[in-house]
C-alpha cells in the first residue's frame, strides 16, 4: 500500500538513544497496564461481587474506546507536533485510575462501587484512545523497517519481564492485605492502583525524552470521511484489521474468564493466580525474541498465519484439569501444596503464552508495513477501532454465556471427574472462530518480501525437532552479534549440527566473514542444513572466480545432495584446477543423478592415470551404469598402486555385483584373511538350500560343486583352478537363466548373452578373460589370465551376487555402447579410451 517511512531526519546515534529510552519507558507503563488490564483489576471486580456480565463488560469498554482513536487521529493530523498533546493526554489517563483506589479503600462495601469504577476506568479509556493513534504512529515511523521485526521483539521481551514481576508482586501483596485484614478487606487492591497510576506516569514523562520524526502532511481538500474510509479501501489493510479484530474477539471471549474460573470453580488462592500468569509472561518473555526474529525470516503475515493455526490446540488443556492436590518440592522455598489444575495451566502457559504474544509483534511490523505513508495516525486509528469493535464484543458475549451456564449448570464430567463448564465451551468456540474465520482472513494479506510462504513455514518451524530447531536459533543469534572469532565459528558449527533451515539467511552473510575459518564453517554448515537457498548461495560461491572457498563448498554439497545441481557441476568438470575437478565428480556421485554418467565416463577416457581414476571410478560404480566397465576393468587390471587397485576393484564390484557387497568382503578380509571369500561362497551355498529357489535339482547341485571348487581352489591359493571354475559357474547360470550355452567360440558365446543381459555379459567377460579366453590378443596386461588374489576374490563377488539374485529381477542400468560391446571380439580394449 505504501513504501516504508523512517526517521531520515534523525541521526544515527539519536535513534538508538530514543529506542532505549522507548523501552524503558515502557517497562514502567507495563506496570500500569500489568495491574489494570490483568489479574489485579479482574479480581478487585470479582471481589467487589461483580457479575460475568460486568466483569467481561470491563474488557468491552476498553475495545469500545478505541473508537476514539478516530477523532483522536484527525486531532492529532492537525497538529505540527504529536508529542506533547499525547503526553498530557497521556498523563490524565494514567492518573485517572486514582479514582478506582479510592473508591477500593473509602467505599469498598458502597452498592454504586463498581458502577463509578467503571464510569472512571471508562474515561480513562477514552482519553487512552485519543492518545493513542498518535503514539502509534510516532513509532511507525520512528522505528526503522530493516528492524522493526527485532525491535518489537526485544520490547515485547523486556515489557513482559516487568509484567511477570509486576504481577508476582501484585499476587504476593494481596495475598499479604488478605491475610491481615481478612476476604472483606481492599486495601491492597487500593495501594495496588496508586502505584500503578504513579508507574504509568512516570512512563509518559520519560517519553519526552524521545524524538519525533517530522511527518508528511495530509492532503489538502479532503473531507474526513473520505480521509477515513480511504486506508479500508486497501485489501491488505482491511483483511488485516479484520483478521486481528476476529483473533481479539475470541481471545477475549475465552480468555477473560480463565482467572474467574479457576477462582470460583477451584477456589485457587492470588498467589496461585499471580503463578499462572506469571508462566504466561515467562513465555511471553521466551518467544518475544524468538517472534521477532522468525518476523525477518519467515515475514509478518507467514508467522502470523502459523501462530493462529497451532495457538487453538492449547486449548485442550481446559479439559483434562482436576483438582486433585499436589506437593510439589520447590527449589529455595521448599514443599509447596497446590492442586493439578494450577501445575497442569502454568506448564501450558509457558508455551500457551509465547504463541499467542507472537501475533502481537507480527500484528505490528505487519501494520507498520502496510499502512500509508501520509495521514498514517488516521490509517491507524481506522484500523485500531475496526479491531475494536470486533473484539468488544468479545468480553460481552463471554460474559453472558458465563452467566447462563452458571445459572444453568451442565451435567456432564470431563474424564478427571470435572464438571462441563463454560471455559471448555468457550475455548472450543475460540477455536472454530480462530481456524475458520481469522485464518483465511490472514491468508488474504498481501504483504511485501515475504521470505516464505505459509507451507515453507510451517516446514521450517512447526515439522521440525524443536530442541534443534531452538539451538539453530540461539546459535543464529550468537553468529549475528558482535563476537570473537571463535565464538562466531563455534555458532556456525552448531548450526550445522542443529540442521535448522530457518538460519539460512544468517549463514549466507557469513560466507564473506573477514575469517576463513568461519567461512568455512558458515559453508559446511548450509551443506549439512541443504535446501534450495543454500545450495544457491554455495553454487554462487562455486562460481565466483578467484573465491578460496570453491572446496569447501563442493565438499558441503556432499552433505545434501541434489539432482538439480547436476547442471550447474558437470560445466565445472573442465576446470583447470585437478583438485576441483576431483571435488566436483565426488560431488556429482553422491547427487546419484543418471546424467553425470556420460561426461564421467567422457573424463575417464581422457585421464590416463593418476588418482582421478579411481575416484572417478569409484563414482561410476556408485552411480551403477555399466557403460563404464570395458575403461573401469581394464585400469583394475593394469593399476600401479596397491590402493588404487583395490579403489577400482570395489568400483568393478559396485557394477557387477551388489553395491557395497564388494566392500565388505574386503573389509572382511582385513580382519582374517579368506574369511570374506568363505562368507561370500556360503551365503551362495545357502540360497541354493532355499525352498524358494526356482531351479532344477539338478543345476542346484551343479551349482553346489562348482561353488565347492572354488572355495577350494581360492584357499589352496590356485589362480588359475579358481578362474576356471569361476567361469564354468558362469556357464551354468547362463543355462539357468536365459538357455544360452557355449558351443562354439566364446565371443559368440558372450554375444548371445549381450542380446539377454548386457550386465551379466560383462561379468561373464571379466571372467572369461581371467580363464584366459583372450591370451591371445593380449598387448598391455589388461587380458592376462588371473595374476592376482584380489581379481579372484572380485570373481567371487561376482559369481555369489548372481546366485544371491537368482529368480529375482535383474538390477537396471545403462547398457554398454556398441563402440564397447566388441571388447570381447579379435581385439583388446584400448588402455586410454573405451574401445
Amino acid at each position: 500500500m505504501s513504501d516504508d517511512l523512517h526517521a531520515t531526519d534523525i541521526s544515527s546515534g539519536a535513534l538508538r538513544r530514543g529506542l532505549r529510552v522507548s523501552v524503558t519507558a515502557s517497562s514502567l507503563g507495563m506496570v500500569f497496564f500489568a495491574v489494570i488490564l490483568n489479574m489485579p483489576f479482574q479480581m478487585l471486580l470479582e471481589a467487589l461481587g461483580a457479575s460475568g456480565f460486568l466483569i467481561g463488560l470491563f474488557g468491552t469498554i476498553r475495545q469500545l474506546a478505541l473508537l476514539m482513536q478516530i477523532p483522536g487521529s484527525l486531532m492529532m493530523e492537525s497538529l505540527k507536533r504529536r508529542k506533547p498533546a499525547w503526553a498530557t493526554l497521556g498523563v490524565i489517563h494514567r492518573l485517572l485510575v486514582l479514582v478506582p483506589a479510592w473508591l477500593a479503600w473509602r467505599r469498598p462495601h458502597a452498592g454504586d462501587t463498581v458502577q463509578w469504577i467503571l464510569v472512571a476506568i471508562t474515561v480513562s479509556f477514552v482519553i487512552e484512545s485519543l492518545a493513542a493513534p498518535a503514539w502509534t504512529s510516532w513509532m511507525a515511523d520512528l522505528v526503522p523497517p530493516s528492524m522493526r521485526g527485532r525491535f518489537w521483539g526485544r520490547r515485547q521481551a523486556i515489557v513482559s519481564i516487568v509484567s511477570l514481576l509486576s504481577i508476582g508482586a501484585a499476587g504476593w501483596m494481596l495475598d499479604w492485605f488478605r491475610g491481615r485484614g481478612g476476604e472483606g478487606t481492599l486495601d491492597g487492591f487500593a495501594l495496588l492502583l496508586v502505584i500503578a497510576a504513579l508507574f504509568g506516569a512516570a512512563d509518559i514523562l520519560l517519553h519526552a525524552a524521545v524524538p519525533e520524526p517530522a511527518r508528511r502532511p495530509a492532503l489538502p481538500g479532503r473531507h474526513w470521511v473520505t480521509r477515513l474510509l480511504q486506508p479500508m479501501r486497501h485489501p491488505s489493510f482491511r483483511n488485516l484489521a479484520l483478521a486481528i479484530g476476529v483473533w481479539g474477539f475470541s481471545c477475549t471471549m475465552a480468555g477473560s474468564f480463565n482467572a474467574i474460573y479457576l477462582k470460583r470453580v477451584f477456589g485457587i488462592s492470588y498467589t496461585e493466580l499471580s503463578a499462572v500468569t506469571i508462566c504466561g509472561t515467562l513465555g511471553v518473555i521466551g518467544f518475544s525474541m524468538l517472534a521477532g526474529y522468525l518476523v525477518e525470516r519467515m515475514g509478518a503475515r507467514t508467522l502470523a498465519v502459523v501462530v493462529m493455526c497451532l495457538a487453538p490446540l492449547f486449548s485442550a488443556v481446559w479439559f483434562f484439569v482436576t483438582n486433585a492436590p499436589i506437593q510439589l518440592a520447590v527449589p529455595l522455598i521448599g514443599t509447596v501444596q497446590t492442586t493439578q489444575v494450577v501445575v497442569l495451566i502454568c506448564s501450558i502457559s509457558l508455551v500457551s503464552g509465547g504463541i499467542y504474544s507472537m501475533l502481537g509483534v507480527c500484528h505490528l511490523s505487519l501494520l507498520a508495513g502496510i499502512a500509508p505513508k501520509r495521514e498514517r495516525t488516521l490509517a491507524m486509528a481506522v484500523h485500531m477501532c475496526v479491531i475494536g469493535l470486533l473484539t468488544a464484543g468479545g468480553a460481552v458475549v463471554g460474559g453472558r454465556l458465563v452467566d447462563f451456564i452458571t445459572a444453568h449448570p451442565i451435567d456432564f464430567f470431563l474424564a478427571g471427574g470435572t464438571r462441563l463448564n463454560y471455559t471448555q465451551i468457550l475455548h472450543v468456540l475460540h477455536s472454530i472462530l480462530v481456524w475458520t474465520v481469522a485464518v483465511p482472513l490472514m491468508m488474504r494479506v498481501r504483504a511485501r518480501r515475504e521470505p516464505l510462504n505459509v507451507a515453507e513455514g510451517f516446514d521450517r518451524v512447526v515439522l521440525v525437532n524443536p530442541i534443534r530447531f531452538a539451538i539453530g536459533v540461539y546459535q543464529a543469534q550468537v553468529l549475528s552479534a558482535p563476537s570473537r572469532r571463535k565464538r562466531r565459528l563455534q555458532a556456525a558449527e552448531a548450526i550445522g549440527n542443529a540442521g535448522a533451515e530457518i538460519t539460512i539467511a544468517d549463514l549466507i552473510p557469513r560466507l564473506d566473514d573477514p575469517v576463513i575459518d568461519v567461512r568455512e564453517a558458515a559453508a559446511l554448515a548450509l551443506g549439512r542444513i541443504g535446501g534450495r537457498e543454500a545450495h544457491a548461495a554455495l553454487l554462487a560461491k562455486i562460481d565466483e572466480p578467484d573465491n578460496d572457498l570453491t572446496l569447501i563448498a563442493l565438499r558441503a554439497l556432499r552433505f545434501a545432495p541434489d539432482a538439480r545441481l547436476v547442471d550447474r557441476l558437470l560445466a565445472h568438470l573442465d576446470d583447470k584446477e585437478p583438485y576441483v575437478v576431483r571435488e566436483v565428480v565426488r560431488t556429482l556421485g553422491a547427487c546419484g543423478d543418471p546424467r553425470a554418467v556420460g561426461p564421467l565416463v567422457a573424463l575417464l577416457n581422457r585421464t590416463p592415470q593418476g588418482p582421478m581414476v579411481a575416484i572417478t571410478a569409484e563414482v561410476l560404480g556408485r552411480l551403477g551404469d555399466i557403460s563404464a566397465l570395458y575403461v573401469i576393468l581394464p585400469r583394475f587390471r593394469l593399476a600401479p598402486v596397491a590402493r588404487r587397485q583395490r579403489a577400482l576393484a570395489v568400483a568393478c564390484g559396485d557394477l557387477l555385483g551388489s553395491p557395497d557387497g564388494f566392500y565388505r568382503l574386503l573389509t572382511r578380509e582385513e580382519r582374517s584373511p579368506g574369511a570374506g571369500v568363505a562368507h561370500d561362497l556360503a551365503r551362495a551355498r545357502r540360497r541354493l538350500l532355499s525352498p524358494l529357489l526356482r531351479l532344477p535339482l539338478a543345476r542346484r547341485r551343479e551349482l553346489w560343486r562348482g561353488l565347492v571348487a572354488l572355495e577350494a581352489a581360492v584357499e589352496g591359493g590356485a589362480l588359475a583352478a579358481a578362474a576356471t571354475a569361476a567361469f564354468s559357474l558362469a556357464e551354468t547360470l547362463a543355462r539357468c537363466r536365459y538357455g544360452v550355452a557355449r558351443h562354439g567360440p566364446i565371443t559368440d558365446f558372450l554375444s548371445a548373452l549381450d542380446r539377454c543381459d548386457p550386465r551379466f555379459t560383462v561379468g561373464v567377460w571379466y571372467l572369461a578373460v581371467l580363464d584366459g579366453a583372450f591370451a591371445r590378443y593380449d598387448a598391455s596386461g589388461s587380458l592376462a589370465p588371473a595374476r592376482e588374489r584380489l581379481e579372484i576374490q572380485l570373481a567371487v563377488h561376482v559369481v555369489s551376487s548372481w546366485i544371491l539374485a537368482q529368480g529375482r529381477a535383474p538390477r537396471r542400468g545403462a547398457a554398454p555402447a556398441l563402440s564397447q560391446a566388441h571388447a570381447w571380439r579379435t581385439a583388446g580394449p584400448a588402455e586410454g579410451a573405451a574401445p
